[in-house]
């Protein structure tokens, strides 16, 4: 077991241990409520967030509309019991572009999906299982980066984004960078073998959701399209870290047409 899913049990234990709600109101997968505290210079300066005047994010035609967005990118959050036991720092990834929170203040509603259960990850985000297993192989990649210090704000911003145009579609934008939709599109034709890869590690990865209703009676229930709530977020909790450069297809398919070159003309050349 992890050291991140250890922590988590921790909480899970204490939780049910403080909980004012009666454990039987919520499933069996979930535990909570949690009081989660937005980091708020996450907002300002960082991993992939945008200060007030800098380069503007959009994601275009998307079944939101136009939508502007005023940060981007992995956000750090504080998760802890009620009363108060065990803090947890984690970084979060959006999975629900239709509500909000904001920077600076603490949630006393939220709840946790059980990392071993998967389909409430699925559930939530609502548009299938292969969707959902992009948006959780990108999280983990974006996690496993920040773990290892190369997590750039342009890369963080971009991961948020394709993960937010895999659930809502459009185009993404970013006025300070032309290339930033490419960036984009290349993750999202990479997410399915991110999932499979972070999966399939001798520790594989685990995902939860974080949701807050406004009713304990929705836990669980929810989609990112529920109304009344606060902004969902999904966690990935790191399993063995991966290291080095993995090639995304766009990546794979050009090595692979240059070795095919090679050999190609090695083969001209005997023949001569």
């Amino acid at each position: 077991m992890t050291r991140s899913n250890l922590i988590f049990g921790a909480l899970a234990v204490a939780a049910a241990i403080g909980i004012a709600t009666p454990a039987s109101a919520i499933p069996a997968t979930w535990t909570g409520p949690y009081s989660l505290t937005v980091d708020a210079l996450d907002f300002t300066a960082g991993t992939g967030t945008l200060a007030p005047g800098h380069p503007s994010l959009n994601l275009n035609g998307s079944s939101v509309g136009s939508h502007l967005i005023a940060f981007a990118g992995p956000v750090t959050v504080t998760l802890n019991t009620i009363p108060a036991t065990i803090p947890q720092d984690l970084i979060v990834f959006c999975d629900d572009l239709v509500h909000h929170f904001s920077p600076g203040h603490t949630y006393n509603n939220y709840f946790a999906s059980d990392p071993a259960a998967p389909v409430d990850v699925v559930n939530y985000i609502g548009l299938g299982t292969t969707i959902a297993h992009e948006v959780m192989g990108l999280t983990a990649l974006g996690t496993d980066q920040y773990i290892l210090g190369t997590l750039t704000p342009e890369r963080g911003a971009a991961i948020q984004m394709a993960i937010w145009e895999l659930e809502y579609g459009g185009t993404a934008t970013f006025s300070g960078d032309a290339n930033f939709q490419n960036v984009v599109h290349g993750l999202i034709t990479g997410a399915g073998n991110d999932y499979t890869l972070f999966t399939s590690q001798a520790v594989p990865w685990t995902f939860s959701q974080l949701e807050a209703p406004c009713s304990v009676s929705d836990v669980g229930i929810m989609t990112q399209f529920t109304p009344c709530q606060t902004q969902g977020q999904i966690w990935a909790h790191p399993g063995t870290i991966v290291t080095g450069f993995v090639p995304e297809p766009i990546t794979i398919s050009l090595f692979g047409a240059g070795l095919a070159g090679m050999a190609a003309y090695r083969r001209r050349r005997r023949r001569a």
